[in-house]
């Protein structure tokens, strides 16, 4: 159905290529949670494109960088409200040198941290292929360090490279993506903070296991983490559950648009819990992948550990339950560490604070 109605509308509106790719993008996202909305979320993009087009606007309309649309499975409606609030910004900052670019495309944060996302472009369209690293710095400004407790950064590798059928081959699709991600200490002001990054070395180690250096150069960006952080809603708990290190009482979640921090209290730290899913209203669940790996004590004796959202939501989709896995059997290893041997899951339900 779609197909037909954006044949038709462009095949009457001329468009700007950008804003064509852009419609398609945005048809194509995964709002799992809204599928019997679909028929009329495609013709408002359609709607929208043509009246940005004909009004002369279409230049300089954009909502998210379609990159981050993809890994965050935001829609239009979800973009708009993130975008409306300050809480995510589209950067398009960039630098160049030696035949490459580096350009930070967005940056979308809330109280526990923040995500941004990088495009590496090169003049050269053989330097990028799916095991090409940067080797990046990171600097922190304005003692932006002593309020971080942990950060990553990573590929996006899907869609890295096409089968190329003339060669019987891969070959690299630029440009290639990546994304950095920093966590934050409870109560952190990042007002006038800046952070920057920077870029000397490519090194290529699908050729060679120890990495070939393929590119010199200076690329250098500094950000500012001038975003307004998303909105918290603090929902309650009251559930316990069994792990191998005794019990732990579940009191509560903070919920974000991109974010669930989990509360509960222990006899010792432990990081034998997961949140795994989240269950919304309307019966749909959104995964989650835990973020810091740990939990952390507050002076109030309680503890919280962050996980991150696969799926940016809205206040107003705030969760009814939980989905958690506690690990219940394991064995100590001689590295200090453990090994799984048993766990179990089971269902929190979530109200709201009173």
């Amino acid at each position: 159905m779609f197909e037909q109605m954006y044949h038709e509308t462009f095949a009457h509106v001329q468009a700007p290529a950008e804003l064509k790719q852009e419609v398609l993008a945005m048809a194509n996202w995964n709002e799992q949670k809204r599928p019997v909305r679909r028929s009329r979320r495609l013709a408002l993009i359609l709607a929208a494109a043509v009246l940005l087009t004909v009004s002369g606007l279409a230049a300089t309309w954009r909502l998210w960088q379609p990159k981050m649309a993809e890994l965050f499975r935001a829609g239009p409606e979800t973009q708009q409200e993130l975008l409306d609030s300050g809480t995510t910004q589209v950067l398009g900052l960039s630098d160049s040198d030696n035949g490459v670019t580096l350009t930070a495309e967005q940056i979308i944060g809330d109280d526990n941290g923040f995500f941004i996302l990088f495009r590496i472009d090169s003049d050269d369209p053989e330097l990028l292929n799916y095991m090409v690293n940067p080797r990046l710095e990171v600097t922190y400004n304005q003692g932006l360090e002593d309020l971080m407790y942990s950060s990553n950064w990573r590929y996006v590798r899907e869609g890295q490279q096409v089968w190329d059928e003339e060669t019987g081959g891969f070959v690299p699709m630029t440009p290639m993506y990546f994304y950095w991600q920093g966590h934050v200490r409870d109560g952190a002001d990042l007002a006038g903070r800046t952070i920057t990054f920077t870029i000397d070395e490519l090194a290529d180690y699908l050729t060679d296991g120890n990495g070939v250096r393929v590119w010199n150069g200076h690329l250098e960006l500094t950000l500012p983490l001038d975003y307004e952080p998303a909105d918290t809603l603090v929902l309650d708990a009251d559930a316990r559950v069994d792990t191998c290190q005794g019990q732990v009482h579940i009191i509560g979640v903070e919920f974000t648009p991109i974010s669930v921090v989990l509360c509960f209290e222990a006899q010792a730290q432990t990081d034998l819990l997961d949140v795994k899913a989240l269950t919304l209203a309307d019966g749909s669940v959104v995964e989650l992948i835990s973020s810091s790996g740990t939990a952390y004590r507050l002076e109030d004796g309680a503890y919280r550990q962050l996980f991150d959202l696969k799926t940016a939501l809205v206040l107003e989709d705030a969760p009814v339950s939980l989905t958690l896995e506690a690990v219940t059997g394991a064995e100590e290893l001689p590295n200090d560490g453990w090994l799984v041997t048993e766990t179990t899951q089971c269902v929190v339900p979530l109200t709201e604070k009173k």
